[in-house]
């Protein structure tokens, strides 16, 4: 897969919300949870969302959880997806980051990195 996504800054009137592409979680099967959703999404990612109005780093998780976190955020969301234990994560590839040594490495059962980059959807 070869794709281009286009990087707007917060700081030049963009958003920290990049919208996972639907054909990746079609292709992943069914989320009971997605925490760190949207406000305004064109399709659902899960049966349940939390957008950043709720603030789904402090509610409680159940289930197949689906993340794709806010970036600057990504090493919060990362470490509750290890402790909750059920959870898919489209995070960037920093894989020598602190982040990944204490959250993904020794508690991840399995990754995938995808080949170029994605094309996240926005909404403007």
């Amino acid at each position: 897969m070869n794709t281009t996504f286009e990087r707007v800054s917060k700081e030049d009137g963009g958003t920290n919300e990049w919208l996972t592409p639907p054909q990746i979680i079609k292709s992943l099967g069914e989320f009971d949870l997605d925490p760190c959703a949207p406000v305004t999404r064109p399709w659902d990612t899960a049966k349940i969302h939390y957008t950043k109005n709720e603030d789904g780093l402090l509610l409680p998780w159940e289930g197949r959880v689906w993340c794709n976190p806010p970036y600057d955020e990504a090493k919060y969301w990362l470490a509750k997806c290890a402790r909750h234990g059920n959870c898919i994560a489209l995070t960037f590839a920093r894989t020598e980051t602190k982040m990944f040594f204490e959250s993904v490495w020794p508690k991840a059962h399995a990754m995938l990195f995808f080949q170029g980059r994605l094309k996240f959807h926005r909404d403007r």
